[in-house]
């Protein structure tokens, strides 16, 4: 949409111009003000829209995924209730779409038992509102657009369009995802129709977001915390499913026994492939060599035996410090911390 030009001054007036001061003042005048107040607001938002990311959508086997409309812009309301996700309900707003400001009056979905339901908000045919006037003239006084509704849904391969529908590739729709949502499939409108998202703020928000630590569980027999050296033993999920571990248990001699002696369980990892993932783990003895330990897929932590055959003489303690990733997919994470982000001194 091309951006919406402005009157650069009142009108000329004989030999004198009102931006000299001068007057009389003409109430064509008040609508020039509301106009370029108006065009103002409308460039704004649509800076903002033009920032925003675009929903990306499956293409077929062996396709990359790629946008099929423009995206429109949440300006307020369009909150969406999934107390039952099998009829969300989406209150009233207003989006901007096509360089207009559209009223959607708010409405209930039936989006089925499994799949998420996606809704598609852009604008739809002009509702002038007319008065009438004393001398019997009827005049349009506000021009107001509606909001079309379409609804889509979320398959196994991706988001998808209305089987039948009037979104084309110039369309700047707002998709709002309600229903049965899972982790991957909620988000849309805070991830692509919000100022937030134009401003890449959601984003940052959700990479710079850790998960806070859990304590491990189900400790053997012989297995107890420190009294003083990190007497704690916690785990947590970083952005990119790496496992990050963190503490130290005191192992004690009695229970060293066979090939290798389960420690405890975290409660929280993102281990899922069936090999062993080795940790980097410390003693606080430093004549023994460094001990061996690993977590399994469910979470187990493990010591194994010295190499020589023959386990510590005394108690031990183990001091973890480790980030292991623990996926059998590659890991992906793009994300760069840049130290001059919003940085205003």
């Amino acid at each position: 949409m091309a951006l919406k030009q402005k009157t650069p001054r009142f009108k000329d007036i004989g030999s004198g111009e009102m931006n000299t001061g001068g007057a009389p003042i003409f109430a064509d005048d008040f609508i020039t003000i509301q106009e370029n107040g108006r065009a103002d607001f409308i460039n704004s938002m649509e800076y903002y829209r033009r920032r925003l990311p675009l929903v990306q959508y499956y293409q077929g086997p062996g396709n990359p995924l790629a946008p099929e409309h423009e995206a429109g812009l949440i300006l307020s309301g369009c909150e969406y209730d999934n107390t039952d996700p099998q009829n969300p309900v989406i209150s009233e707003g207003f989006i901007y779409s096509e360089g207009e400001v559209c009223y959607y009056p708010g409405g209930t979905f039936n989006t089925g038992p499994t799949a998420p339901g996606l809704i598609y908000l852009y604008k739809g045919p002009e509702s002038p509102i007319s008065r009438t006037f004393n001398d019997g003239g009827s005049k349009e006084i506000l021009t107001s657009f509606t909001c079309v509704a379409e609804r889509g849904s979320i398959g196994a391969t991706g988001p998808t369009l209305p089987g039948v529908t009037g979104i084309v590739s110039t369309t700047q729709a707002v998709v709002i995802s309600c229903g049965t949502l899972t982790s991957t499939t909620s988000g849309y409108a805070e991830t692509f129709c919000t100022i937030d998202a134009a401003l890449k703020l959601s984003e940052m928000g959700a990479r710079l977001n850790k998960n806070g630590y859990s304590n491990a569980v189900n400790f053997n027999t012989g297995m107890t915390l420190p009294v003083t050296d990190m007497p704690f033993m916690v785990s947590r999920i970083l952005t990119g499913n790496y496992t990050e571990i963190r503490g130290a248990v005191t192992v004690d001699l009695s229970a060293m026994v066979g090939a290798e002696v389960r420690l405890f369980d975290l409660a929280a990892h993102a281990i899922n492939t069936g090999y062993r993932v080795p940790l980097f783990v410390g003693l606080d003895f430093e004549t023994f060599e460094r001990p061996s330990v690993y977590v399994n897929n469910a979470g187990e932590v493990y010591l194994v035996r010295p190499f020589s055959g023959s386990w510590y003489p005394s108690t031990v303690t183990l001091i973890f410090n480790s980030v292991v990733y623990g996926r059998n997919t590659p890991p992906v994470d793009d994300y760069t911390y840049n130290k001059t982000f919003l940085d205003i001194t």
